[in-house]
């Protein structure tokens, strides 16, 4: 990761994948939010320099708080691409708008950005397949999580309790108030401590529960918390960090 100050922590670097996400010292990079577009781009540039790999083959979706997942093949690819290429530095709309990611691609990074919401990482080492999840409140209300670990199934053959997952810094319960919103099914994700809250990690973990998935790792880090991550519900800031995972 070069001399300086590291921009991302791995949580899985083997011969076969590399799994992690960024920090403030990766800088933002974000291009959706009306900040500055090239200076994310630089960062964009950093990050893929890091990983050996050419800008373009970072792969970040249009999130728009969905269960709507990408399936990253040859074809799809193609269609980034040229996505790439079309993009003016505003229509941002062209970007595919899914808020997951799968792929079996060698070379190929997908990426979650995040300033709060969760970010979920997913690798079946046996069928050579990862995937990238923005899973905010509304994602894991739709359950995102099991609609992509199917998919994975659908797609690659996938065991689906074979799946290892890390989940990633994020606003946890003691810090994420949403009053008297109705959570309906997951009103039982409430913090015990204050009714107030919701704690989008145990929901997690329920699901995972449900799909046996029992190879799980999970981030202490309150992105509210933390500042040396980007927080919404902290300070309103418009950068996000992203968290990614890439077959080599």
């Amino acid at each position: 990761m070069g001399t300086g100050r590291a921009i991302f922590k791995p949580v899985l670097n083997t011969e076969q994948a590399i799994l992690g996400w960024s920090n403030k010292n990766c800088g933002n990079l974000a291009i959706h939010t009306n900040g500055d577009i090239s200076k994310a781009l630089k960062n964009r540039e950093n990050l893929a320099e890091t990983l050996k790999i050419v800008p373009r083959n970072l792969i970040f979706l249009n999130q728009i708080h969905s269960d709507k997942i990408f399936i990253l093949n040859e074809k799809n690819l193609a269609y980034y691409y040229k996505i790439l290429e079309n993009f003016n530095g505003k229509n941002f709309e062209i970007f595919p708008a899914f808020d997951a990611v799968i792929s079996n691609l060698k070379g190929v990074c997908v990426c979650v950005l995040l300033a709060d919401c969760t970010p979920i990482l997913l690798i079946d080492e046996e069928k050579g397949a990862v995937a990238a999840i923005h899973a905010g409140r509304k994602g894991v209300m739709q359950k995102i999580v099991s609609k992509t670990a199917l998919e994975m199934s659908k797609n690659y053959g996938s065991k689906i309790c074979n799946l290892q997952a890390f989940i990633g810094p994020n606003i946890k319960g003691s810090c994420y108030e949403i009053s008297d919103l109705n959570l309906g099914e997951f009103e039982k994700f409430r913090c015990a401590q204050n009714l107030r809250n919701f704690d989008m990690i145990e929901a997690i973990k329920a699901e995972f529960s449900a799909l046996s998935i029992t190879k799980i790792q999970i981030s202490k880090i309150c992105t509210h918390c933390d500042e040396n991550f980007y927080s919404y519900r902290r300070n309103h800031t418009k950068s996000r960090f992203c968290a990614f995972a890439m077959l080599k």
